[in-house]
This record gives structure tokens, C-alpha cells and sequence, in this order.
């Protein structure tokens, strides 16, 4: 449901937007501006108080001498009139709590926006005037250099420029003779400081965000205001710096997402506090809760997992109170940054409550058996994990069926087909709880869950990193392999496979498991990010594998050695086959071919690259499940998955047409591909004009969001 206060801060970011996209233009932006030693940042006379994050950004793109902004009312009790003729800004924040006289602030259940209008020393008659403050910018320097020596960071001095290496963790700074006459020195001092102490293992960004890309642009902006803060704090006399060479990068995002602005102040905001008082922990806690708020799958948190509590309904407010906080994923109040936890101890769950329903397990293997599951064995186990289940239409080793099971709370759980598409969640019948016992339920369900997410992300850094380590004992895929002779295609770039291990060339390779022979193609899985978390295995009769435990969701193999910033555009396949048919027919080393492993995977990975790279357009070509229009459910897997993945990109999709006497099974780009050199020319033109549609649908986007930006401009 969208809130009625969403319309206005949308409309407060879009106005501003357009305005910073002018000045950025000009070479005029607050950040780019020059910074006198004795300037100061916008704040309130009233109440000693400067302006934060968007609001400071706003009153700055004003482009007023003097620093003091206040109320109408505020300017009338320090004896000021705000002239009639004058316009006012209008500032908003976000209230998450309040406090009654007489009685202890309480957390809001939903936050509430709170405006004002504000109006510039300039536009008010009756002021006394500001003096001017005295600085020694020498002095402001020194701050610096001491900010950076308390910091704790490893120092490394040299000739070069200041600059930050995430590799080895280290600062490289000029001699201090270099950085006390030199503004520039410092400037670039500080913004080292700044990427040291946003790495990963602090206040945990990556930033490291290809070159070229919208997620570098943004990070190259939050620096920039970093920098332009940290120049009022110390008093540093800092000249123009116009970043032209990112003047259109930072154009083009705030034209695609006026709210980065919002997020790259806040940030900023951050990374300054972080460095200044030092309380590392702390901050790097509540970055990472602020980033990743509503975000469904993290992979980079390590903070504390969350308490959770069985409060009833009626309690809430008392719960509250004694610092219980609201997760709005879980349904279920937890204990909060700030709560007293032998308080909160009264609502702590207890296990002896935990349902155990013998006829749970008996209901899940009847829905999986409708899902064309076959349950057999010790299946269905309720433990929480997922597991893998033969399908009907399964060969050899296949395993399309799946699903989870869950005994916490109240009997749950939810499996699927990966070869008809279909899924279904699942909840037991015939428990009627009271409310007590219902929050009883849901905190024991809640506290189970966040037990088990931090056990698989654990486990899934774990799998990463002996990925990682196995890559020197692989080589290069140069030669043919069965498995290649088979599909038709050549070696490619990117791809590794199993060989001489020590000298010895093996039959087999103990390495995941399972036996994984010599010839086997290893293909590394990557996010949007580059970071390594899983590797898909193919043997040389075609049976693929994925690393046990490890994290594939909107991972993928890159065909090429090419990076993903310097690409012009994105082609999605499902398989490696197909994805290395198409890299050999497009002939286009600009164009970054991608296998997204399978049909499931696709949107997720489309949405990462988007995310990523939102100015670079996506082609998905999916595959041409046609054999599955013959059996229930009767749905084209494959189309429709490719369909909803280029449809949330705005991309195109595309998928194989076959000759009407062709063999049903016969499904990807790889299969077409087999019928000859027409066909294979029919392939290529088909997905030349498909990026071409694809390059024009962006365009056009574009185009309409700029009009929409101009017109919210003059309104």
C-alpha cells in the first residue's frame, strides 16, 4: 500500500533533482563549488542545529551567502520579518517515534513525514548580522592529518596522490609536507579516508562498483559530498573542483532516479560521523540495517542476529515501550539496538509450545505428490532445508522437483517444479490458537528463521571461499571436450576444466562430493559485483552440478574475459551451451553474453545486472519449452520465464522458433542452431534486432523520464 506522504517527498526530490541536473550542467553544483576556510554549513539559528542529508543538500543548491535558515516563526522571535515578496524551501524528515509530555518516547508503527518552510537570513529584515568566523586554515589541514592518524588505518606514504587499495586495505598518502599547503591534497586525503572507511569489513559498502556504471556514479557522489562536508568541519580552503568527466554520469542518474540523491547524502552523512566519533561498531550496525531495509536477500551482513519475542497484541505498546522494535518481515517484535533485554525477558518464546503435529508431515508428501513429486525414502524431512526431489519426465540424475519443510511454529514449509514452473506454499490444518499462543507460534517461527539464515549465510561464505581456492588448481578451457563435441561449440574464454592435478592426470577428482572426472568444465558463478559465490560443474556426458550449499541466486557465468562496465549491452540465456552459441554467432566483443544456469534464475539475474547497469539494455532469450504444452499444467516454462524477466528490465525477450516436424524435446538456441548454417544466420539476425529493440525501448525511457522531470521542473 503507498503512503500518502510518498507523492510529496517523490515530488520534493524531483524538483530538486532538476535543479541540481542545471547546475551540474554549468559546473555549479554544491559539490563542485569552491569552499572558503571561513564558509559554514546551512543550520538554524534557533536552535543551533544544521541541516542533514537531503535538506542540506537542498539549501545548498540555493546558492546563498549566509548560513542561517529558519522558520517564519523562528525569524520573528530573533526580531526578524520575512519579507512578502520572498519564497520559502521546504524541508521534510522522517519521524520514527514520539514523546507525550510527562510520559517516555514511543516508537511509531509507521514513520510519519514531518515538513517546514524555511527561509534564508537573506530574505528576513530585521537581523542582526552574521560574523564572520575566524579560521586558520593551516589549522584545518593538521585536523586532517590527525583524523586520518586516529583513524587506525594502515598508512603507506609515497610520491603519488592520495588514493585507497581495497585489496590490501591500505592508505597511500603524499609526504605531510605535500598535504598541509596543498588543498587538493587534502581533499584527496580525506576521500581516501572516506573509501577505507567504507569497505565491507566497517561501515560495509563495497564500492567497487565497475568504472563506467550508474552504482559507481553514486558512489563517486556520496564521496563528493563526503569531501565537501569534511571541508566546513576543518575550516579547508578548497577550490573549484568540477569532476566534469563525472558531470554526465551523475546527470544521467539523477535523471533515472532522483532519490540516489537522498541515499548519497545520507551516506555521506555516515561515513562522516563514522570517521569523526569513532564508534565503529555502532555505526557499521546501523548502516547496514539502514541500506538493507526491505532488501530480501542480503549476503555481505554479519550483525547480531535478532531476538525475537511472543508479545500479544494488547502488549504492544508496553513492549514497546521497554525497547522492543517491529519486524515487518517476520510479523513478530524482536528486541531492539536500545532494549532492555531482562525487561523483555517475560515475552521471550518458550519451546514447549512448539507444535508437532503427526499428521504435518503425512499433509506436506500429499502436496508434493501433486506437484508430480516422487516421495520416497525418508522424504519429506522437516528440518528446514531445501531439498531435491525427482520430478515426473526426470532422466538419470535429474532432480526438478523441491522443496522445504518446517516443524517451528506452525507446520510450513513450500516446494515446487522447476519442469511444469508450478509452486505452492504450505501451512498446516486444524491449529485454532489463541492470540497469546499465536504470537507464541510466530516468535518461535521467526527466531528459527533468523537461526537458520544466519547458518546458511555462514555456510554460503564458506562455499565462496573454497571456490575461490580451488581456481589455481584449474586451467583454462582451450581444448574440445566431449561434453563441447556434443553440443557443438567451442571453448570459451571465462570457462576452467579439470586437468592435470600435481602433475597426475587423473580419472577422477574428489572435489565437490561427488567424483568429478578429468574434462570436467568448471564454469565460475558471479554476481552483478563480481564477487565469486558458487561454481556449476559439467561432466563430459552432459550431467551438470552445482557446488554443494553455495549461493546461486542471481549468480552467473560471464562467457568472455570481458568485464561487465565496458559492455554495451546484456544478452540472458539460460544454459552454458546456449549462452556459447550465441557469443559465437553475434561476433560482437561489445555485447557481454551471460549464462543465467536456468529458467528460475533469470529474472533475479536480470534484475542484479539492471540494478548494476541501469543505462545498458538486456536481451533475455529463454528457451522454447514446447513439450510442456502437452501435460498439465500445460505451461511454456521457459517463455514465460524469459517474458517476466525482460519485463521487469524493460528488455525484450526472445526464444527459438522451431520447424513444425522437429523433435518435441528439442528447446534453446543450442538445438536450433544444430539444424545448419540458415539456421544459424536466422539466430544471429534474430538477436541483432532484438539489442536493437532493446537499445530503442531504453531510449525511449529515458527520453520520458527527462520530459517528466521538465515538466515537474516548471510546475
Amino acid at each position: 500500500m503507498t503512503s500518502r506522504s510518498e507523492p510529496l517527498v517523490s515530488g520534493l526530490h524531483h524538483r530538486l533533482a532538476a535543479q541540481l541536473i542545471e547546475q551540474l550542467r554549468q559546473g555549479d553544483a554544491p559539490w563542485q563549488r569552491p569552499v572558503r576556510s571561513n564558509s559554514r554549513l546551512p543550520y538554524n539559528p534557533h536552535n543551533k542545529r544544521r541541516f542533514h542529508s537531503v535538506n542540506l543538500v537542498a539549501l545548498l543548491a540555493q546558492s546563498r551567502e549566509d548560513p542561517r535558515w529558519m522558520t517564519q516563526q523562528q525569524a520573528a522571535r530573533l526580531g526578524g520579518q520575512v519579507r512578502p515578496d520572498e519564497r520559502g524551501t521546504l524541508m521534510h524528515c522522517w519521524q520514527f517515534s514520539e514523546q507525550q509530555p510527562g510520559q517516555e518516547a514511543r516508537a511509531l508503527t509507521h514513520p510519519r513525514l514531518a515538513t517546514a518552510v524555511v527561509f534564508n537570513a537573506e530574505q528576513i529584515d530585521g537581523l542582526e548580522p552574521m560574523p564572520a568566523p575566524q579560521t586558520d586554515h593551516l589549522d584545518g589541514y593538521r585536523q586532517v592529518e590527525q583524523l586520518v592518524r586516529a583513524s587506525g588505518a594502515t598508512i603507506v606514504y609515497t610520491e603519488k596522490s592520495a588514493h585507497y587499495e581495497v585489496g590490501s586495505d591500505t592508505l597511500h598518502l603524499p609526504p605531510r609536507a605535500s598535504i598541509l599547503p596543498e588543498p587538493a591534497q587534502a581533499a584527496r586525503s580525506l576521500r581516501a579516508l572516506a573509501r577505507w572507511g567504507s569497505h565491507k569489513q566497517r561501515l560495509g559498502y563495497e564500492l567497487r562498483a565497475p568504472i563506467g556504471s550508474m552504482a559507481a556514479a553514486a558512489e563517486e557522489l556520496h564521496l563528493a559530498i563526503y569531501v565537501m562536508l569534511c571541508a566546513h568541519d576543518f575550516g579547508l580552503a578548497i577550490p573549484r573542483t568540477p569532476r566534469i568527466e563525472m558531470c554526465d554520469a551523475w546527470v544521467s542518474l539523477l535523471e533515472r532516479d532522483p532519490l540516489v540523491l537522498g541515499r548519497a547524502a545520507t551516506d555521506a552523512e555516515r561515513v562522516r560521523a563514522f570517521l569523526l566519533q569513532g564508534n565503529y561498531q555502532e555505526q557499521r550496525r546501523e548502516a547496514l540495517v539502514s541500506r538493507n531495509r526491505g532488501t530480501a536477500e542480503v549476503r555481505s551482513m554479519d550483525e547480531k542476529p535478532k531476538q525475537y519475542l511472543a508479545v500479544p497484541y494488547v502488549d504492544r505498546h508496553r513492549a514497546g515501550a521497554l525497547g522492543a522494535r517491529w519486524d515487518s518481515v517476520a510479523k513478530c517484535m524482536y528486541i531492539g539496538q536500545n532494549g532492555d533485554p531482562d525487561a523483555l525477558a517475560q515475552w521471550l518464546p518458550s519451546q514447549s509450545n512448539m507444535p508437532r503435529s503427526s499428521n504435518a508431515r503425512e499433509e506436506f508428501a500429499e502436496v508434493l505428490r501433486n506437484l508430480g513429486l516422487e516421495v520416497t525414502g525418508a522424504h519429506p524431512i522437516m528440518d528446514g532445508r531445501r531439498h531435491r526431489l525427482k520430478a515426473e519426465g526426470d532422466r538419470g540424475r535429474e532432480t526438478a522437483g523441491y522443496y522445504v519443510g518446517r516443524l517451528d511454529g506452525i507446520p510450513n514449509g513450500f516446494a515446487g517444479n522447476y519442469r511444469t514452473g508450478q509452486q505452492t506454499p504450505w501451512s498446516a490444518r486444524g491449529l485454532a490458537r489463541s492470540p497469546e499462543e499465536l504470537a507464541e507460534l510466530r516468535a518461535q517461527a521467526a527466531q528459527a528463521a533468523a537461526d537458520r539464515a544466519e547458518a546458511r549465510r555462514k555456510l554460503e561464505r564458506l562455499v565462496a571461499e573454497r571456490v575461490q581456492a580451488r581456481i589455481p588448481d584449474l586451467q583454462p578451457l582451450r581444448q574440445s571436450s566431449p561434453y563441447l563435441v556434443r553440443k557443438n561449440i567451442i571453448p570459451t574464454p571465462g570457462a576452467l576444466v579439470v586437468s592435470k592435478l600435481n602433475g597426475r592426470d587423473p580419472d577422477w577428482w574428489p572435489f565437490t562430493g561427488w567424483p568429478c572426472r578429468h574434462g570436467t568444465i568448471c564454469l565460475p558463478a558471479r554476481d552483478a559485483r563480481g564477487r565469486l559465490w558458487t561454481m556449476q560443474y559439467i561432466d563430459p556426458d552432459g550431467a551438470k552440478r552445482f557446488e554443494p550449499n553455495g549461493f546461486k541466486r542471481g549468480c552467473f557465468h560471464l562467457i568472455g574475459a570481458r568485464e561487465l562496465g565496458s559492455a554495451s549491452s546484456f544478452v540472458i540465456a539460460e544454459g552454458y551451451a546456449t549462452a556459447a552459441t550465441i557469443h559465437e554467432l553475434l561476433k560482437d566483443p561489445s555485447v557481454a553474453v551471460i549464462a543465467g544456469f536456468d529458467s528460475g534464475n533469470l529474472l533475479a539475474v536480470a534484475s542484479g545486472l539492471h540494478a548494476a547497469f541501469p543505462l545498458k539494455p538486456i536481451v533475455v532469450a529463454g528457451d522454447n519449452d514446447q513439450r510442456l504444452l502437452h501435460r498439465p499444467p500445460h505451461i511454456n516454462v521457459g517463455l514465460e520465464k524469459a517474458t517476466a524477466a525482460a519485463a521487469a528490465v524493460r528488455g525484450v525477450a526472445i526464444t527459438p522458433m522451431f520447424p513444425r516436424d522437429s523433435e518435441p524435446s528439442l528447446t534453446d538456441f543450442n538445438d536450433l542452431a544444430s539444424f545448419g548454417a540458415s539456421y544459424r544466420s536466422a539466430i544471429a539476425r534474430q538477436l541483432r534486432g532484438a539489442l536493437a529493440l532493446a537499445k530503442q525501448q531504453l531510449h525511449s525511457i529515458i527520453v520520458e523520464r527527462q520530459r517528466t522531470l521538465s515538466r515537474g521542473a516548471r510546475s
